[in-house]
């Protein structure tokens, strides 16, 4: 009888189980700029993108970010992330900011699409600070 009851239960729980599935997309892409800094360093940098975006579902997003790298991969890492959330179906402008470390030799500069929909990207611009 406790084997009747505790495969019942189980036949139950299935179903309910399978509710509590995340739905995730496999569409995942970056791309990316890598600028060597040179005379660069430690100054103040700005790189804006134009974006806009239409989504198929609520897993569509997209962001931006910059990565700063030292000589070797494990000698420095430093990563600035775009803080605020891009709305859909709209152009507009990002801009991420940010100071250029001093021992840093390269900086990476990714645009990332997640989900389904439609994306689009224009007017990629990296500024930097003259002394």
């Amino acid at each position: 009888m406790p084997f009747k009851l505790l495969f019942a239960l189980l036949l139950l729980g299935l179903p309910i189980a399978g509710l509590g599935q995340a739905y995730r997309s496999s569409t995942n892409f970056s791309f990316v700029a890598e600028a060597s800094l040179g005379k660069y360093k430690s100054r103040f940098y700005r790189w804006s993108v134009s974006m806009r975006y239409e989504p198929a579902d609520t897993t569509a997003k997209v962001k931006i970010w910059a990565v700063q790298w030292g000589k070797q991969a494990g000698d420095f890492k430093k990563t600035d992330r775009f803080a605020q959330r891009i709305l859909p179906n709209e152009w507009r402008t990002f801009t991420l900011e940010g100071t250029l470390a001093p021992q840093a030799d390269l900086v990476y500069l990714y645009t990332g699409l997640e989900g389904n929909g439609r994306f689009f990207f224009d007017n990629l611009v990296l500024q930097v600070q003259a002394p």
